[in-house]
């Protein structure tokens, strides 16, 4: 069905058509009518309105639009492209698009424009452009192929947007980026079905990132993080996926363990599911709070070990040694370091003595090393005037080379630190920290506490002294007492047995001439008899009387001791019974002395009587004689001693012993171990009153169940005859530098003998119990060449003892030393005959040359 349009619509219609009318003429020139065509021009007049609508669009846009045909000659510009390379519109009309690019940006150009005619597009490009100054800059560029109906391409569009200010930014971006001091890195994080973030992906990362943590860039982009550092915590990726998703930054610490390093990280989001950081380096500061930290730690021990080792019992009551030893012990945990030694100064300065070394691994050991110093005195005169020596700050000073060369530090010794001990301002020794491995840089505090800690080791070298000054002034003090009780005694005794003796002499006078008055059958005379018997024996208590208050009357001659002895060996065995063998040792070629003969016989009948009375059955007793020259040094070691050349007569048994507070009271009148009626305290006492009264001394060695041995030193009197008899005067033995492990129950002879042998070049181990020697023994590395041991110990004897450390040293030599007499250990069985012996007390040079035989006698 036809439906007649409105007018409205035909006047639509008459619009889209182009109505052409022709004029129709004769050749005259007469009208003869006319011609229309109509032509329709919807598709025009759209195309047109089409034109027109995008320029007026395109000309307020601002970013440009250009239109060309398909050799590049342009149709349209409009005024933002125009303006934007120096030109207004209407002079780029007709011009080629080669205008806005040099030689080198044509080339960028003709393969868009290459892609766009096969593609029939391109994608945004960054595209250099030449300004009409000359000047270029970058546009965002993308175009499109023009066709027509038929598809065929009638030109080019492109749209341009000028990105200088953002190539700007990016650039400063990248520079900022590669240059910016903290580490940069962009991520894209990575979640599970659920939405929970499990990972993240390297997208690039800065130079700084790259020296902070030694990772590439290249070798990193596009991978996880769970590839490139297995180790990383989960909390972190969380931590990271909750900047990703919710965008809130967030700052924080991290340290890395598997790069070591201490981060402060911002993150936050540049995009969504991204997420950036920036690092900070903060590992020294870091480092630095902890060092600070420790440094107030070590400080805080280090105040705390003062306050200890100054108000600490165990330190001021012990023995130096042990004293030394607590504090070094103690001194090495806080410094923690591997050794800490105290070394005493002798007062000419000529050698120094380690006196204590604790290690970390081996723990303390006393007396170990002695050093001669006389060749670096510049070291001291360092320490004088510094109080401390780095040696690390000194290492080409001469005298840590000095200190190198004679081995004060080891070789494996890399740091040593060194501080005095000075007493009044004078050098007495030097306290040293020594670590090995890297060198160590030592710190004030630590330098100041090792001072502090030098300060306390004299304090208790002080405190040592005074004690040693206290001790043997109550030991002169006690010797004085007892020398002053016995005098006292004596002047009583010897003043009570004169005058008992001249009545002793009536009473002997008034019986004899009653027994010459008597007829014989009398019964008076028995009576007389025992008067007599009575007075005769208390007048022998009254020579010991007056023996020991040194008032006797004597008759001294010039005697031969040997010639003497002999002449009582008879009378002393019958004196002491068969079960007891008297064995005579006597040294040939005696000096001789001058003393009453009678007092010998009194001196040896008494000590016979009293090693029979402390021999149960049968037994042994020995009387030997000999020659001993004692020196000033050496008497100052030992009381009682007097310098010079002596005589020895020396009486042992092996007997019960005596205990030391037993030994104490030995020479008190009537002081006596026996039962009651069995002596009368006086045999000792007179032994003693003839010794001091012939300008002698006795020296007693006894323990318990050991037997007895009492020696007699009666001065030497020299005369032509004796002269010729006289041996030469020893030379001084030579030393050595073996290393010598010397065992001694008695403290005091340790220490006199240690001295001794250190003075002679000789290295000292020493112990005072065997089960110490066996373990510095297995503990010391070095060869041992002698051990020098004491016979009769309370663990174990000097032969057993010697069978443990001859198993650990095959090679190893031995000296056995005892008061005892030679002869006297033998027989007890404690050692074999032949054995290398030297009997105490000995002098210096006896010992020295003991030790030189044995250990210079070939196997």
């Amino acid at each position: 069905m036809n439906v007649k349009p409105t007018y409205e619509e035909l006047e639509k219609r008459i619009q889209k058509l182009e109505k052409k009318n022709t004029r129709l003429e004769k050749q005259d020139g007469r009208y003869i009518g006319s011609m229309g065509i109509v032509s329709d021009i919807t598709e025009r007049r759209r195309t047109e309105e089409e034109n027109r609508r995008f320029r007026m669009i395109a000309d307020i846009a601002v970013y440009g639009k250009a239109i060309a045909d398909l050799q590049g000659n342009l149709l349209y510009v409009n005024p933002f492209f125009a303006n934007i390379h120096g030109y207004e519109p209407e002079q780029l009309m007709g011009k080629h698009f080669h205008l806005f690019h040099n030689q080198e940006q044509l080339k960028e150009v003709n393969r868009l424009m290459a892609y766009m005619m096969r593609d029939g597009h391109f994608a945004p490009t960054t595209v250099w452009h030449c300004h009409q100054d000359g000047t270029k800059f970058p546009m965002l560029m993308s175009g499109v192929l023009l066709r027509d109906r038929s598809d065929k391409p009638q030109g080019i569009a492109v749209s341009a947007i000028d990105i200088t200010a953002s190539h700007q930014a990016e650039q400063n971006f990248q520079m900022l980026f590669h240059k910016m001091l903290d580490g940069f890195a962009l991520h894209e994080i990575i979640c599970d079905d659920s939405g929970t973030p499990v990972d993240y992906r390297f997208l690039d990362i800065n130079p700084a990132f790259e020296r902070m943590t030694g990772l590439k860039a290249a070798s990193v982009k596009g991978r996880t993080v769970k590839d490139v550092l297995p180790n990383t915590e989960i909390s972190w990726i969380k931590t990271y996926g909750e900047v990703a998703l919710s965008g809130a930054p967030v700052t924080f610490e991290n340290h890395s363990a598997e790069i070591g390093k201490h981060f402060q990280v911002t993150a936050f989001c540049p995009a969504p599911g991204q997420f950036a950081c920036i690092f900070q380096d903060i590992t020294e500061r870091k480092q630095a709070e902890e060092l600070n930290r420790k440094n107030a730690e070590r400080v805080k021990m280090q105040r705390n070990l003062i306050a200890q080792l100054t108000f600490n019992d165990s330190i001021i009551n012990s023995s130096i040694d042990d004293a030394l030893k607590i504090l070094t012990c103690k001194l090495a945990a806080t410094l923690q370091v591997d050794r800490v030694s105290v070394w005493l100064l002798s007062e000419n300065e000529t050698r120094l003595k380690r006196l204590v070394l604790h290690d970390a691994q081996t723990g303390p050991h006393s007396q170990l090393d002695d050093l001669n110093t006389g060749d670096i005195p510049s070291y001291f005169e360092a320490l004088r005037k510094n109080s401390l020596i780095d040696a690390d700050d000194a290492q080409n000073d001469t005298r840590t080379q000095e200190l190198t060369d004679h081995y004060l530090i080891p070789l494996k010794i890399s740091s040593l630190l060194d501080s005095a001990i000075q007493q009044d301002g004078r050098l007495i020794g030097v306290l040293s920290a020594e670590h090995r491995g890297p060198i160590r840089q030592w710190h004030t505090d630590e330098e100041s506490f090792l001072s502090a800690v030098a300060n306390l080791t004299a304090q208790l070298f002080a405190n040592t002294e005074r004690k040693q000054a206290e001790a043997e002034r109550e030991k002169l003090q006690a010797q004085l007492s007892q020398a002053q009780k016995l005098e006292s005694v004596g002047r009583l005794a010897g003043g009570v047995a004169h005058d008992f003796n001249n009545m002793l002499g009536v009473i002997l006078g008034h019986t004899e001439l009653a027994l010459l008055k008597a007829e014989e059958d009398n019964d008076l005379i028995s009576d007389l008899k025992e008067i007599q018997k009575a007075a005769k024996r208390s007048a022998d208590i009254t020579k010991q009387l007056l023996a020991f208050a040194r008032k006797q009357t004597i008759s001294p001659k010039q005697l031969d001791l040997n010639t003497t002895v002999e002449s009582m060996l008879n009378m002393l065995r019958r004196l002491i019974g068969e079960d007891i063998d008297l064995v005579w040792q006597p040294t040939a070629h005696l000096w001789s002395v001058k003393m009453d003969p009678s007092q010998i016989d009194q001196i040896l009948a008494n000590l016979c009587v009293n090693a029979r009375d402390a021999i149960a059955g049968v037994g042994k007793l020995t009387i030997e004689t000999g020659k001993k020259t004692f020196d000033k040094e050496y008497c100052k070691e030992h009381a009682g001693f007097i310098p010079g050349d002596f005589v020895l007569l020396a009486v042992s048994d092996n007997g019960c012993g005596m205990s030391k507070d037993t030994q104490d009271n030995l020479f008190e009148p009537f002081f006596t171990t026996k039962e009651v009626s069995k002596g009368t305290g006086l045999g000792l006492a007179t032994i003693y009153g003839i010794v001091k009264q012939n300008d002698g001394f006795i020296n007693v060695y006894s323990e318990p169940d050991q037997g007895s041995t009492f020696k007699i030193y009666l001065p030497r009197v020299v005369t032509d005859e004796d002269n010729d008899k006289a041996i030469p005067e020893k030379k001084a033995a030579a030393g050595g530098t073996e290393t010598i492990l010397l065992v001694e129950d008695e403290p005091s002879i340790l220490r006199m003998t240690r001295m001794m042998l250190e003075r002679k070049g000789y290295t000292v181990l020493t112990a005072t119990t065997p089960a110490e020697a066996v373990e510095k023994a297995k503990n010391h590395t070095d060869k041992i060449h002698l051990l020098m041991t004491d016979v009769v110990m309370p663990e174990m004897n000097g032969r057993d003892l010697s069978g443990k450390i001859t198993d650990l040293y095959p090679d190893i030599r031995l000296l056995f030393m005892s008061g005892y007499t030679a002869n006297v250990i033998a027989h007890q069985g404690v050692l074999d005959d032949g054995v290398a012996f030297i009997q105490k007390p000995f002098s210096m040079a006896d010992m020295a040359e003991k030790v030189r035989e044995v250990l210079d006698k070939s196997c």
